[in-house]
């Protein structure tokens, strides 16, 4: 097995047990190999595996039982904190969203009395409808910045097989890769 990562310290990890109690889960795992790896990984009795790197998203979970010659693992990690922060500013923008929603609902309401250059006035609060709008708007931004976030920060796996038709070579970005 060879390991292509785009991050250093990228570890081939394999899952050997999940404990289960009344405290919670846990999962077993063991390092396989650190990438470049470039040995002999068994993974022909079902065993599963996963990428993983400090500061990197894990990969989802794959086997290698399919898989009996040389094999190529190429990793794109994502990063975890900006899906963390993803995350946080999705869940910030739409905080914002329902207080701007909220303030538009008090500002339209029309039902309340406040003073205005030293007068009482009753009806629409145009402070709190511009402030509800602006909310809304600054909300919705940060949610869509978030979940760009979110999408785009995940951890991509390729595994590619050295069968003599292929010779793990491929074409990518305009050169050929070996």
């Amino acid at each position: 097995m060879h390991i292509e990562a785009d991050r250093p310290g990228v570890k081939l990890l394999r899952i050997d047990g999940v404990i289960s109690d009344d405290e919670g889960e846990a999962i077993l795992v063991r390092t396989a190999c650190v990438a470049p790896c470039d040995k002999v990984v068994e993974g022909r009795k079902g065993q599963s595996f996963f990428v993983g790197a400090p500061g990197m998203m894990p990969s989802r979970g794959f086997g290698l039982e399919s898989y009996h010659d040389d094999l190529t693992v190429h990793v794109d990690g994502g990063s975890m904190a900006a899906r963390q922060g993803g995350y946080l500013a999705s869940a910030l923008g739409g905080v914002a969203m329902a207080g701007g929603g909220i303030m538009l609902a008090f500002g339209y309401g029309g039902s309340d009395s406040r003073l205005s250059d030293g007068k009482i006035v009753e009806g629409r609060n145009p402070a709190l409808t511009t402030g509800g709008f602006v909310a809304i708007g600054a909300g919705a931004a940060v949610l869509a910045t978030g979940i760009v976030l979110v999408a785009t920060n995940s951890t991509s796996i390729e595994l590619v097989s050295a069968t003599p038709r292929s010779a793990g070579v491929r074409f990518e970005g305009g050169r050929v890769v070996f």
